[in-house]
């Protein structure tokens, strides 16, 4: 399993707010694709549980530009205030994300939620920015650890170095718990 550390946070701005931003102060787009998961649990999970320990049980279908497709499993571990305090996934490729998909089900799994993020990922002065627009919905930016910005600390300056508004009071917004419990929760 890969261990990584990441921060996601909620914007304030609106996309094309964020993207003028972005051009403004000399960030280059250097990648965009579309991912798109689809979370399956056990067909018998309860799903009144805490909506963190039903998605500990997920195996995703994930899909990347529908060119590349996953079964993949998130690994998380939170403290007391449901911040993530370990994190990793293992993930196998797959041919055919419409065979995974049937080899979930034929295994005993439902789907659970889908969650399609449209990513565009800038960067300057070795800090990459991820933008993702989730199921045309939310707006979060994440950064994930490289060698310069190697701990939560640093991310975290890094990203308030900027001068993009976000919410500073969650630096682990769970885009799979919002998008649960907006589906089983909030009816």
């Amino acid at each position: 399993m890969n261990f990584e550390k990441e921060i996601t946070v909620t914007v304030s701005f609106s996309k094309d707010e964020l993207i003028k931003f972005f051009d403004v102060n000399n960030y280059k787009r250097v990648d965009n694709y579309v991912v798109d998961d689809i979370y399956y649990v056990p067909n018998e999970m309860d799903l009144k549980l805490n909506s963190l320990e039903v998605l500990k049980k997920s195996i995703l279908v994930r899909s990347i530009d529908d060119k590349k497709h996953y079964l993949m499993y998130k690994y998380k571990e939170y403290d007391a205030n449901e911040n993530i305090i370990k994190q990793g996934k293992s993930k196998v490729q797959v041919t055919n994300k419409d065979d995974a998909n049937e080899f979930l089900k034929t295994m005993g799994y439902k789907e659970l939620i889908r969650i399609v993020d449209y990513i565009d990922v800038y960067e300057k002065e070795g800090l990459q920015i991820c933008v993702e627009d989730v199921n045309d919905k939310y707006l979060f930016i994440e950064i994930e650890e490289n060698e310069k910005y190697n701990t939560m600390e640093k991310m975290i300056n890094a990203l308030e170095s900027t001068g993009i508004n976000y919410d500073k009071n969650n630096y682990f917004v769970k885009k799979a718990k919002i998008i649960f419990e907006e589906k089983y929760r909030n009816n």
